[in-house]
């Protein structure tokens, strides 16, 4: 057994952070690094073998103009980031299969690829600067803000052992009198498989892929024209209306009440394959979420374990 295996591995870690610490208090005088120390937030002790909840982050707001680097997950097989937007999501990428970042299609270089992107009352949200507050854990990330009396909540998740993306979004009336809102999701295709090195800044994507409109899932498929690749983006409950690259709810929410729309985007070689993982998601969003903090829970069990006994 090695030194290390004999020193707690989150003892280890109190140690070196408390070094860091005490060269900053002394620079203080007494009274105010007695100071510093009261006014700190008491905070649970850490877990010894880490979970999802106990490396859940900060609640990080952000304002219009902030230079931020908006939080992403991964799962087995590839990645997804929440962009600035309650519901949006960007680079999505599950190699060799992909939705790309930036549009270098012609009219359209400049522009960031983002699917599931917000409108409220006809309004783009992002462009009404109003703060976001992001919270991230291993396994989620969470999205809030407030806008005209709606609470708009969100939770992303990027399901184990699929190539997909699902937000939850949840709407609700916090005014004392009835609220009508018109909510609308404005969803890119991007599609794309590509077996070649990706040696650009940002992952590929296809931007002129076929559209159809799935009516029977409340869905619209992109197939790649130029490579083997399919995503399949639609919502639940039934919408008010749906287009190639619109969905949109018409909502009239009482004081208080809420309205919940899932959001799920699959990506695959084929036309079936998104079909089934779609479906597999997109009614079920709670059971695949508490599922994917079991399968997080116990990577970072055999993360933890394997690293402790090396030696």
């Amino acid at each position: 057994m090695t030194k290390m295996d004999k020193l707690r591995r989150r003892e280890f870690l109190k140690t070196i952070s408390a070094a860091a610490v005490v060269p900053a208090l002394t620079s203080f005088g007494a009274n105010e690094a007695a100071a510093l120390i009261v006014e700190s937030p008491a905070t649970p002790p850490l877990p010894d073998i880490p979970t999802c909840e106990s490396m859940r982050s900060i609640t990080m707001t952000h304002k219009f103009l902030d230079l931020y680097a908006w939080p992403g997950l991964t799962n087995q097989w590839g990645c997804a980031q929440a962009a600035m937007d309650i519901t949006a999501v960007r680079s999505i990428a599950f190699p060799p299969f992909a939705q790309g970042e930036m549009n270098v299609a012609p009219l359209g270089s400049g522009g960031e690829l983002l699917t599931g992107v917000l409108y409220v009352d006809g309004e783009y949200f992002t462009a009404t600067k109003t703060p976001i507050d992001f919270v991230w854990q291993p396994d989620r990330v969470e999205r809030r803000s407030l806008y005209k009396g709606l609470e708009l909540k969100s939770v992303t998740i990027v399901p184990f052992r699929t190539m997909s993306v699902a937000v939850k979004l949840t709407v609700s009336n916090m005014t004392k009198v009835r609220r009508t809102a018109e909510i609308k999701l404005a969803i890119n295709g991007g599609a794309s498989k590509s077996v070649k090195p990706w040696n650009a800044a940002y992952s590929p994507g296809e931007y002129d892929n076929d559209r159809t409109v799935d009516t029977a899932r409340n869905a619209v498929l992109c197939k790649a024209i130029h490579s083997d690749a399919y995503v399949l983006q639609g919502t639940s409950p039934k919408p008010t209306s749906i287009l190639p690259s619109w969905i949109t709810y018409e909502f009239d929410l009482a004081p208080r009440e809420s309205a919940t729309i899932v959001f799920v985007n699959s990506l695959g070689e084929t036309a079936a394959g998104v079909q089934k993982e779609f479906d597999s998601i997109i009614n079920n969003f709670d059971a695949v979420a508490k599922a994917g903090i079991h399968s997080g829970q116990q990577d970072l069990f055999r993360t933890h374990t394997d690293t402790c006994h090396i030696g």
